[in-house]
């Protein structure tokens, strides 16, 4: 029993006691309801519990802080009674009897934003537990951050009096009440990038995954900065609306220049979610790389890449994979498969998708192979297609000899001074016509027969007439310049003051024939047969003439210098 003397009187009350069991099981509640485990304290655990002290409290709401709706729990270990003032009431220093709580004694709990309680009358909790004399309740936060004030009300009871009865709180500032913070859930977000690298023109899409809020709501929105730190204004990609935790991804994004660039994700929070930002750029994921396009091309000729001679060519190039292209397209055309004799170049300017080259006519026919430069500008990489047998096979054009189907085919025809270039006469029985002065340049005679026709003062430079038979033929003065008569008899045929400079005419036949004066410098003659020729003043300079037989040949006068006659029988 403790005393304290009033005046001449000494009020006896019973020392209040609340066993360390009763303690241990609403920690064990606490723990158990999923919040953080908080010992209630024990209203007379100390000499200090009795009326005017200041360290025990009967009243006691866990855990002091707490994440929107989250669990608390409340506890009522002792009540008081006592008047309601004066030196007897159960006011801090009052002589009010103070006893544990009795069975089926209800209390209302009730809760107002701030630290002071100005007895609200929003109740929370009506209903609490009962266990060894202690009353022990537990309702949900609120769901708005802050602080709040919580206090215990209690209606008269067991015949106190209006008023008289209360919880036994020993600190007078606290006034029955205890502080609560709501603190705002921490949630935090994480982003990826759908590609960290692309070339200008692609599309990228950044994804952020939410997660620890508590049923979060409002919205991310994702921004794309062009400094490190996020500091510049940004571009706003988009924003999506919130519902739970989870993954939410931005609309997809065509950036409209070159650079690196930082993208960042933003959760605005809500009532409850404290909001969330990504780190600027970070991690290494949400750092975007511009780059130049690197277009392709496609090209095609036209007249699907075949022509007679005479017709004109073009090539079209069309750039693919290119962003807003500029700048120019050279195209280029070779007479040769290792493209390196040109033949053709025209540089034209992009504009569109799409470029044409100028007009190409070929000087003579054959098989031209072209290729396709760009130039690049400040938004696309440039690029030159590969050329020759390795290139495009559709860049390959072909010019062919004209049909030339005036021409008969039956021999002792009358062509006499007829313009013949480029003619397709392959195989022809041109046998005994009469083709003086006639223009054969360039033209096709492979394998023709030409034995006995008269051809002097005819042009045939250029032309080819590998295995042709000009037997007899009569070529005084004739231009043979250049020509392919590789394989060609020529036996018993009149060559005189004819030009044969620059031809080929490996293992011809010129067995007896009559080149006096004619002009062989600078020909390929290997293997040839001189034998019996006539080659009194002929031009050989720089002639090949390996392993030709000049046995019986007259070349007195001929000009020899820089020839090769290296295992020439009877050379001069």
């Amino acid at each position: 029993m403790c005393a304290t003397k009033y005046g001449n009187r000494i009020h006896q009350r019973p020392a209040f006691f609340v066993p360390l069991a009763i303690v241990s099981l609403i920690g064990l509640l606490v723990v158990s309801s999923g919040v953080r485990a908080e010992a209630l304290p024990n209203p007379s655990d100390s000499a200090s519990a009795i009326p005017g002290a200041t360290s025990a409290i009967a009243f006691h709401v866990v855990p002091s802080s707490v994440a929107p709706g989250g669990t608390l729990i409340w506890a009522l270990a002792a009540v008081c009674t006592g008047p309601s003032s004066g030196p007897q009431s159960c006011d801090a220093g009052g002589s009010g009897v103070h006893r544990p709580v009795p069975s089926g004694y209800t209390v209302n709990v009730v809760v107002q934003p701030g630290s002071t309680c100005d007895f609200s009358t929003m109740v929370l909790e009506t209903s609490p537990t009962v266990h060894l004399g202690v009353r022990v309740g537990r309702f949900p936060a609120p769901t708005t951050p802050g602080t709040y004030c919580f206090e215990v009300q209690h209606p008269a009871q067991h015949g106190l009096g209006t008023g008289q009865e209360r919880a036994v709180v020993w600190s007078a500032a606290t006034s029955n009440s205890e502080v609560v913070t709501v603190v705002a859930t921490t949630t935090s977000i994480t982003t990826t990038l759908s590609s960290n690298s692309i070339a200008i023109g692609g599309s990228v899409t950044d994804t952020a995954i939410l997660s620890g809020g508590a049923s979060p709501t409002g919205t991310i929105t994702f921004t794309m900065h062009s400094l490190p730190d996020c500091s510049d204004a940004g571009t706003v990609v988009g924003t999506v609306a919130v519902s739970g935790n989870g993954a939410y991804s931005s609309a997809s994004f065509t950036p409209l220049s070159l650079g690196t660039f930082y993208w960042q994700a933003a959760y605005s929070g809500d009532s409850g979610n404290a909001g969330a930002t990504d780190g600027c750029g970070i991690p290494t994921s949400e750092i975007l790389t511009v780059n130049l396009a690197s277009p392709s091309v496609t090209t095609s000729l036209s007249d699907s890449g075949s022509i007679t001679i005479g017709a004109s060519a073009t090539d079209t190039a069309t750039l693919v994979g290119a962003y807003n292209p500029t700048g120019t397209v050279t195209f280029t055309a070779y007479s040769d498969a290792a493209c390196s004799t040109l033949a053709f170049t025209s540089t034209n300017p992009v504009s569109g998708s799409s470029v044409t080259s100028g007009s190409f006519t070929p000087p003579i026919p054959g098989t031209y192979y072209w290729k396709a430069a760009y130039s690049g500008d400040a938004n696309n990489n440039g690029f030159v297609a590969s050329c020759g047998s390795s290139g495009d096979p559709s860049e390959i054009l072909t010019v062919n000899y004209l049909a030339c189907s005036q021409v008969p085919n039956t021999g002792g025809a009358n062509l006499k001074g007829a313009d013949l270039e480029f003619c397709n006469l392959a195989g022809y029985n041109l046998s005994g016509d009469d083709l003086a002065g006639a223009n054969l340049q360039y033209a096709d005679l492979q394998n023709a027969n030409l034995g006995g026709a008269t051809l002097n003062g005819a042009n045939l430079a250029g032309a080819n007439a590998e295995g042709a038979d000009f037997q007899g033929a009569n070529l005084k003065n004739a231009d043979l310049a250049g020509a392919n008569v590789s394989g060609d008899d020529f036996s018993g045929a009149n060559l005189q003051g004819a030009d044969l400079s620059g031809v080929e005419a490996n293992g011809a036949n010129f067995q007896g024939d009559n080149l006096q004066g004619a002009s062989l410098s600078n020909g390929l003659f290997t293997n040839a047969n001189f034998q019996g020729a006539n080659l009194q003043v002929s031009d050989m300079s720089y002639g090949n003439f390996s392993d030709a037989d000049f046995t019986g040949a007259d070349t007195q006068g001929a000009n020899t210098t820089g020839a090769n006659f290296t295992g020439a029988i009877n050379p001069p």
